[in-house]
């Protein structure tokens, strides 16, 4: 599969002068982070005559009404999971408009993000709603070729439908190490040490992550700090409680459990000396998209998109825990 803009994809599917609709919402409030303002970033900012509107889970009926007035639309569907009993008593209403949209002739794109749910709920529920909105889709956009040969054959749709678009990079600003640590021990409460390597644990807080079993060959070993941040997850709780019983019982262990403020992002990744990584199944990751920008060493597993940037050479990837382990104690002792 050969890559393609975002905008030369949709241009494919209406014109030059097509209304994008997009759900979720894009969060502009945090153009440094969020991904779906990065995501159509260079649409919202250029003068492209396509125009990004998106909606809420309460206005998805907007792509459907638009569509009866013209043909010029395109809506734009990131996501399409839920967790619990409540989040799937909303499904009925989005799956009506995405159908009567499509009904009347709407052009939809699909964006596939995970093979299956992070929280292994549902799964059989969710296989067929994804097989349905393969079907529905008149193109589906992955972030790597790796991603569209795997969901292609899990979901029973042809190849040609997918298409490549690469994850967007995130800003990034450049500030000294030691200005980073200091700004970051003032706001958050920590006693990070400039002298000792940081090794950073980002992303939102959750299971698969196994953010534990990383932390497990150097609970004895104070050589190296890690700091982890991130908000916790829903239904991770009590693993945001281990992770908080861990963070003060071992000075080497820090934790900033709480949402992350664009302003606070530079001095995050500036103070830490490599991103670590520990899925347990993945299709894409923002998180190591984000390090990346940041241009700081990653260690990651070699799973969906992210074995396609083992050639990186700020990017160091492992098959077992002992590769993982030995990777992370070289790479702070050498950084």
């Amino acid at each position: 599969m050969e890559e393609i803009s975002l905008s030369d994809l949709i241009k494919a599917l209406g014109t030059d002068s097509s209304t994008v609709y997009v759900a979720p919402l894009i969060n502009h409030q945090h153009p440094d982070s969020d991904y779906l303002y990065n995501l159509y970033k260079p649409i919202i900012t250029s003068n492209s005559q396509i125009e990004v509107k998106s909606v809420s889970v309460f206005t998805h009926f907007k792509p459907f009404f638009t569509t009866l007035f013209s043909r010029n639309v395109v809506f734009h569907y990131h996501w399409l999971e839920f967790q619990d009993i409540k989040s799937l008593m909303g499904m009925p209403w989005k799956l009506i408009w995405i159908l009567l949209y499509k009904l009347v002739g709407g052009k939809l794109i699909w964006t596939i993000h995970n093979e299956e749910p992070h929280d292994q709920k549902f799964l059989s529920m969710h296989l067929f709603l994804h097989k349905t909105m393969a079907r529905l889709a008149n193109a589906i956009h992955v972030h790597c070729a790796t991603a569209g040969k795997t969901m292609s054959a899990k979901l029973g749709v042809s190849l040609t439908k997918f298409h490549v678009i690469p994850h967007p990079s995130f800003p990034a600003k450049s500030i000294p190490r030691k200005e980073s640590i200091e700004t970051l021990n003032t706001s958050f409460g920590l006693d990070l040490e400039p002298s000792k390597p940081l090794a950073l644990i980002f992303g939102q807080i959750s299971h698969y992550k196994q953010i534990e079993e990383i932390l497990v060959d150097f609970r004895d070993d104070d050589s190296i700090q890690f700091l982890i941040v991130g908000t916790v997850k829903k239904g991770n709780e009590e693993l945001g409680e281990s992770l908080r019983r861990l963070a003060s019982e071992y000075s080497h262990i820090h934790l900033i459990d709480t949402f992350i403020k664009d302003s606070h992002l530079p001095f995050i990744f500036n103070a830490s000396d490599v991103c670590l990584f520990n899925y347990k199944r993945l299709l894409t990751s923002g998180g190591v998209h984000m390090a990346l920008s940041y241009n700081i060493d990653i260690i990651a597993p070699k799973l969906g998109c992210i074995a396609e940037l083992e050639s990186n050479p700020s990017v160091f990837l492992f098959e077992t825990n002992t590769e993982r382990t030995a990777m992370i104690r070289n790479i702070t002792k050498h950084g």
